[in-house]
This record gives C-alpha cells, structure tokens and sequence, in this order.
C-alpha cells in the first residue's frame, strides 16, 4: 500500500525508506490515539452548539446503522443477505468488495454495494413527523405511505482500492440537477419510462446532462465535488439506477446510506439520482466533506442527513 501510495504523491518521499514511511504512519495513528485517550470529550466540545437531531432524524440514523455499518461490510453475499434479514430487509443484490476497470477514460473504481428492500412504511416516516421538513420519500411526492423501502448501502474504506478513492480527492466543477418533489412526480415517472436501460445515456441526464433539466420541475445545481468519490458515484450508478427507477415505480422508498467513503459516495449518488428519483434521500454516517458552493450545499442539506 506505502508503494502504490508512494507513486501518487508525485515524489515528496522518494528519499524516504518503506520502513520509515510505515513507521511514521504508525507513530502518527498512536499519536491520534492518544490524544483522543488524553482528550475524550474533544469531539463533543468541537460540536458543541451544533443544532440536534430531530426525533424523526434520530430514528433514520438508528434504522439505517445496522446496513450503513454492519451489513455492507459483509465478506459474502450470504453474510450480506443473513445479516440484512436480521434486521427486516430482503437481500436484493450487491457487490461485497471493491473494483477496479481500465475503461477508455482510465481506470474507474467501483466501492463494494448493498440493495436491500422491505414492505412497509420507510423507516424515516416511522419515525413521526417529516424529515427537515419535506414530505417523506416515496412514490408519492404528496407524503403518502410507500408500500415499502429500497435502502442501497455503499462501504467505506475497507481495502487499498478505497484507499485510492480517498486519495484522489482534488475538488472537480460539479453539475447536476434538483427535482422539486412536490411538482416532479409526474415527469418522473415519464423520465422513468424513457431510461430504463440504465445505460450511459441515463447516467449523464442524472449528472446533469443536455436532458436532465427539462421541464420547470429541476433547477440546476453547480458546485464541486470530491474527484475520487464523483468518479466512483458516476461508475456505480449504471449498475443501480434501473433496479432504483423499477422499485421507485412500484411505490417503494429509497434511501442511500453509507458509512465514511461509502456516504460520501451515497451523498453524490443521491445528487445524481434526483432528477429521476425526486424523493430520494441519503442517510450518512461520518460523512466526508464531498461537496462545496451554496447553492449545492443548500439544496444537499433538504435530503442528505449526517
């Protein structure tokens, strides 16, 4: 890992040993150590005055933690789906570690991935009251009762290929496409109809393509974003936006959710999906900062909990 780090930080420690570079690497983590074990409280005081969760966000983080933080870790598919089953939810499909393409564009990474479904209301709405004051995500953009909940779960950091997610983490111009639920449910089921395939052509209307923004339902959303996590969000998302549109069609909920990496990914992918998913949400935990510009960040903040 030193070595293929060592290659991409353009030579700052090409007089440096692998063992030195290892060492410092470990005597930096026992020095974080300590300093959490001499200060246990910092992380409080540093978020001290920061406005609490609602009631109703409060129970999203505890419903989603278990596939966030537990389940996508899995090593199997059949750990995957016995641990998502533990906790109510049918394993749909998923991919338990992570991946590298050469494509023409260069190599893509793609993060390990969880689609989990369950009948009944999602569980953000269980929780009473609306989440920051938006109707409840569904099918219906009026805040009526789905017929279930689609939650895909991204990993985080758990191999050298996320590793060199993280790494590539020079901020990119960003655009992209925010639907109003109260007045996209209509168009979307058109969109639905006309990007089944899920193919490149449905990836670049999510990101913002030439079609993205048609009709007075989207406005658009320019910002930056993490190079690294946009890149595998955007390589992920042919691989689940059919599966999303059909279970979305149905009447079902979706959420993403992840956990380090994987939510700054799910937050990005959310992003991309809410022209054609206007009452998509994301739920994060321990949520990079991946994306930067205020009108960006002020529209992410109505649907990405962390």
């Amino acid at each position: 890992m030193i070595s293929t780090l060592r290659a991409m930080e353009g030579g700052a420690t090409k007089d440096k040993s692998t063992a030195s570079l290892a060492a410092a690497l470990y005597y930096l983590m026992a020095r974080r150590r300590e300093a959490r074990g001499n200060e246990p409280e910092a992380e409080a005081h540093a978020f001290r005055g920061s406005r609490p969760p609602s009631p109703p966000e409060l129970h999203a983080l505890m419903v989603y933690a278990p596939i966030a933080l537990y389940a996508v870790y899995c090593e199997t598919l059949v750990e995957m789906q016995r641990l998502g089953a533990t906790h109510g939810y049918q394993f749909l499909f998923g991919v338990p570690s992570s991946s590298a393409v050469a494509t023409a564009f260069g190599e893509r990474r793609r993060p390990a991935f969880a689609l989990y479904a369950r009948k009944g209301g999602a569980g953000a709405k269980r929780g009473g009251g609306e989440w920051r004051g938006e109707a409840s995500s569904g099918a219906d953009a009026g805040g009526a009762s789905p017929c279930g909940e689609a939650v895909l779960a991204i990993r985080g950091t758990n191999d050298l290929s996320d590793v060199l997610i993280d790494a590539n983490a020079a901020g990119v111009p960003f655009s992209a496409y925010d639907a109003d639920p109260s007045r996209a449910s209509a168009t979307s089921s058109a969109r639905s109809g006309r990007r089944r395939d899920g193919d490149e052509g449905g990836e670049a209307s999510a990101a913002g393509g030439d079609d993205a923004g048609e009709g007075d339902d989207a406005r658009p959303l320019h910002g930056w974003a993490h190079e690294g996590m946009l890149e595998a969000a955007r390589w992920l998302l042919p691989d689940v936006l059919t599966p999303l549109m059909h279970l979305h069609a149905s009447g079902y909920a979706i959420v993403l959710c992840g956990h380090s990496l994987g939510a700054g990914i799910a937050a990005i992918l959310t992003v991309l999906l809410r022209p054609l998913i206007p009452t998509v949400r994301c739920v994060g935990f321990a949520t990079p900062p991946v994306l930067a510009g205020d009108g960006l960040l002020r529209a992410a903040g109505g649907f990405i909990e962390s």
